[in-house]
């Protein structure tokens, strides 16, 4: 006759048994996430393009980024082969270029609370920028029209990160439009932390190229499989992950590679 299991062994097998259970309904539930999630079409870039430099910010080295001045800088210079944009919309619909919501020296002022004629002539805050920036220039907010306008110019590569959390398809439509139209979809790369403004982004133009921005390694590998492009971090970025990303077809994008160390890397 066995001998029954002790009230120890009974609390250790029920947990053995409690966290078998987690891994695999969680493991369960990460599949079911990437299947509901998957994007068919992403693998649409085809081809090996080399590595290529995006002026973040536009040329915000020298000028305080997501400027008309940085933008035109940026443009004319032949390293850079494309210009990244943050962009958020006014209360009345106008979208304007700025990383944060808030980016002028009176603070209480949000982009997204005002139109556009309110905050157009208001002066941005440069402390937060460069330290080599030139701060003789009084700099102003720039709309996404002259952005786009300048890209255009300069036959290079736009990179438009969207800001905010699910802006929704609708509200993104004039952006993602206007941005098509003007540089056509091979220039154009839209780019979110966020994967609704990304799924957003398909639904109004299901072959526009997209990047998937984030710091965190599993989300990285988690959005390769499930069709994506990835923006990374530099902190997280091996070989490895590279060579994945490329192995299935996608582009991988890193962020932000201000030296030249990190560039050589």
């Amino acid at each position: 006759m066995k001998k029954p299991l002790s009230k120890k062994n009974k609390i250790i097998l029920i947990t053995a048994l409690a966290l078998f259970v987690i891994a695999v309904t969680l493991l369960w539930t990460w599949f079911a996430y990437i299947y509901v999630n998957k994007y068919d079409s992403a693998n649409f870039v085809g081809g090996s393009q080399g590595t290529r430099v995006i002026a973040h910010r536009g040329h915000s080295e020298a000028y305080y980024d997501n400027t008309e001045q940085a933008f035109t800088s940026a443009a004319q210079k032949g390293f850079f082969s494309g210009l990244e944009t943050d962009i958020w919309a006014t209360k009345d619909g106008v979208f304007v270029c700025s990383h944060d919501v808030n980016p002028f020296v009176d603070k209480s002022v949000k982009i997204t609370e005002k139109t556009y004629d309110e905050i157009k002539d208001l002066p941005l805050d440069v402390t937060n920028g460069q330290p080599n920036i030139d701060k003789t220039i009084d700099y102003r907010i720039c709309t996404y029209e002259k952005y786009l306008e300048i890209v255009e110019s300069s036959k290079k590569i736009a990179l438009i990160e969207i800001k905010g959390k699910n802006v929704g398809a609708e509200n993104l439509r004039p952006a993602i439009e206007l941005a098509l139209d003007t540089l056509g979809r091979n220039s154009v790369f839209f780019g979110s932390f966020d994967l609704k403004n990304v799924q957003s982004v398909h639904e109004i133009a299901p072959n526009a190229k997209t990047l998937l921005f984030t710091s965190n390694s599993f989300l990285a590998y988690t959005y390769n499989k499930m069709g994506y492009n990835v923006g990374a971090n530099k902190k997280i970025i091996t070989e490895k992950v590279v060579k994945r990303a490329h192995d299935d077809g996608h582009l991988f994008f890193s962020y932000t590679v201000n030296s030249a160390e990190d560039y050589e890397k």
